[in-house]
């Protein structure tokens, strides 16, 4: 999908796969296409600019279907070159395909505006979405990302679990609430038995507190304990 290429004969496992790589290749490539068919039995598309101009319009077409009676499909016709130039305002680049593709940039800056988000998309993608399009692309994205992370909530226990067995003495509290439909997170403490023999062997008996705010998806405060070593030379 990095670089996607179509050649007569390639093979894929079915039509929502091939319908999957012709459109990431529409996209890479800026071109628009309309279906003519689109059937579990056959699949043509012709450039979507043969429709609007007619006959002076790009003459691209191309044709899968199974080989034999499997499900495997397979391009057995390509017929012709574009000839339209690059377009922007690209139908098949949908809120859908750049939920998608925004995953990991939504993951890394959740607060990421409209604007810059839709000059990503024009940059990286070289598609001219509506800041309406960007705006639900976003939501999607946020939503595939919360996926993954509440899948990470569900694997605490297991996690402080781990901890106690390696590391005996350890002291974790974990603190859900049940009032929810689904057992929510509130809080977690964690404290590894570790760091207490380190701070009781070797620290001034002086703790400093701090916290900042979690800027991820769901939120929250995270508060930390430090403490400083008395060898270290500044306090000597």
């Amino acid at each position: 999908m990095a670089n996607p290429k179509l050649v007569e004969g390639m093979k894929f496992s079915g039509p929502r796969q091939f319908r999957e790589f012709l459109k990431e290749w529409n996209v890479a490539n800026g071109y628009d296409i309309k279906y003519t068919k689109n059937e579990s039995s056959r699949i043509t598309s012709v450039c979507k600019y043969d429709i609007k101009y007619k006959k002076n319009g790009c003459t691209w077409k191309i044709h899968a279907s199974p080989i034999g009676r499997i499900t495997t499909f397979q391009i057995k016709t390509i017929k012709r070159k574009h000839k339209c130039g690059m377009q922007y305002d690209n139908k098949q680049a949908n809120s859908s395909y750049l939920g998608k593709k925004l995953v990991n940039e939504i993951k890394h800056n959740p607060t990421i505006n409209i604007s810059s988000l839709k000059n990503k998309i024009r940059r990286n993608i070289m598609v001219d979405a509506s800041r309406y399009q960007v705006y639900r692309a976003k939501r999607k994205a946020r939503e595939v990302s919360a996926g993954d992370v509440r899948e990470q909530y569900l694997r605490i226990w297991d996690y402080a679990e781990t901890v106690r067995k390696h590391n005996l003495g350890s002291h974790i509290i974990i603190k859900t609430d049940l009032d929810t439909p689904e057992p929510t997170l509130q809080r977690m403490y964690f404290r590894v038995s570790a760091m207490k023999d380190g701070f009781l062997a070797g620290c001034r008996l002086t703790i400093g507190l701090d916290g900042c705010h979690l800027k991820g998806i769901f939120g929250g405060q995270m508060l930390t304990g430090t403490n400083v070593d008395c060898c270290w030379e500044g306090w000597e």
